[in-house]
């Protein structure tokens, strides 16, 4: 009987299979240990796996160390947070509009965008 697996892709080299065995040198073993000790050390052994790009190294912002000293240092924090709130976007981003009187496509920064939907 042959097992099928929905839903689930490791043609990623990248990306570990469940229960994989590794190896751990004693440098790592130390590493695991700072970072289980403090959380904030870990973040920089985070990697995003780009499709294109394959491994990056994930930089977070200022807002999301933020959010994980406050979840660090206090037991009990709820983050209602949407996905694609803008919360990641820098005010100087260009975004492509469209003028709705006029039809005219033109690229402003979200900054401005936000400045003139707020009027």
């Amino acid at each position: 009987m042959e097992v099928i697996k929905i839903g689930v892709r490791y043609d990623n080299e990248y990306i570990k299979r469940p229960l994989a065995v590794g190896e751990y040198t004693p440098e790592m073993l130390v590493e695991l240990d700072t970072c289980s000790e403090n959380p904030l050390s870990f973040v920089k052994h985070v990697v995003i796996v780009h499709p294109d790009k394959g491994k990056i190294p994930f930089n977070p912002y200022p807002f999301q160390m933020e959010v994980l000293k406050t979840i660090i240092n206090n037991r009990f924090v709820i983050i209602l947070c949407a996905r694609q709130a803008g919360k990641c976007v820098q005010g100087g981003s260009l975004i492509r509009i469209r003028n709705k009187k006029t039809g005219q496509i033109e690229d402003i920064t979200i900054e401005d965008f936000f400045l003139q939907i707020k009027k």
